[in-house]
């Protein structure tokens, strides 16, 4: 592949023509609209794994697959395919969590499960109160220890006000794809592990969550769901129920369209303890991908993922 060079001033080529390169380009290049156009083959077919994420020599990570881990990340692997982050949805995250949590100070966009380094206890509070404050016979308990909760919003509405997350240098590379599985951030923070699952570590329709913000306001709260995604800084909602919340209603939820967060989580899990050894055991999933505001949308991104799972698979058995 060739790349003709552009002049000052000369447009760039439009999504259809071919983009051709003299020497291969090793590096995202945001003019080039990479992980936004309908078709980037030409330009894929010049990137490796090694000239798109920062990996450190060492501590490579490894394709997650079923039954655990399998053969490492390497540097030198061809992308077939590259999501990237739209910045106009970023900016509407941004707005989003500035609405709906604006006492919340950490400058990230993280949902599910586990967000990673968070904001201490003073936001776990503030978690429980809005998860338990509509749920007998929590709501006593609630009432009783309202000075609690109290001083918690108001320290984190005086002391630790929103910020904004700044966009990440790994936007334009959110989700990359290689011919072993798919890669990606664990947590949608500026500084995150990467994760790598294999084509045959998870299944398209059952492991790849959707959460779109234009839908129902009024959801039932899944038993048994091995990915909880009920917290995120882009909605605010109370959970009502008996005994243990059964659904929740969203008061506030971002507006801008086509904002939507996807998560790719391993069919593989790890037993983790609450309360200390003794404590309750629960299964998460062992990798996951927390991805926010794509260029593609939701229908784009599963049929890619499809695609290339179907292609891959046949011809590398070994991660099934």
């Amino acid at each position: 592949m060739q790349v003709v060079p552009l002049v000052a001033g000369e447009a760039l080529p439009q999504p259809r023509e071919p983009v051709v390169s003299e020497q291969p380009t090793q590096h995202f290049s945001p003019e080039l609209g990479l992980g936004t156009v309908v078709n980037a083959t030409d330009v894929v077919d010049t990137l490796t794994v090694g000239g798109l994420l920062d990996l450190s020599p060492g501590s490579e990570p490894r394709y997650l697959g079923a039954n655990g881990f399998e053969t490492p990340v390497r540097a030198e692997e061809p992308v077939v395919d590259v999501v990237g982050v739209d910045r106009k949805l970023f900016d509407a995250a941004n707005a989003a969590k500035a609405r709906t949590h604006f006492c919340w100070g950490i400058g990230s966009l993280a949902g599910g499960y586990d967000p990673g380094p968070g904001p201490g206890p003073k936001m776990a509070i503030l978690g429980a109160a809005e998860g338990l404050c509509c749920v007998p016979p929590w709501t006593g308990h609630m009432l009783a220890f309202s000075p609690i909760f109290l001083s918690a919003f108001l320290y984190n509405t005086l002391c630790s006000k929103h910020k904004d997350m700044e966009f990440p240098p790994w936007a334009g590379a959110a989700l990359v794809m290689t011919d072993k599985g798919v890669i990606g951030r664990r947590h949608f923070v500026p500084h995150s592990q990467i994760n790598a699952i294999s084509w045959g570590g998870f299944n398209v329709d059952r492991n790849v969550r959707i959460r779109s913000y234009d839908t129902c306001r009024c959801t039932s709260v899944p038993v048994g769901d091995p990915l909880p995604n009920s917290w995120d800084p882009l909605v605010c909602g109370l959970y009502f129920g008996l005994v243990l919340p059964c659904c929740r209603c969203i008061c506030i939820q971002p507006k801008e369209p086509g904002l939507y967060r996807a998560t790719i989580f391993s069919k593989h899990t790890t037993t983790v303890w609450t309360g200390g050894e003794r404590g309750r055991s629960v299964e998460i999933p062992t990798g996951s991908i927390d991805l926010l505001a794509l260029a593609r949308s939701p229908e784009e991104l599963r049929s890619s993922l499809r695609a290339l799972k179907e292609r891959y698979l046949d011809s590398l058995p070994r991660l099934r």
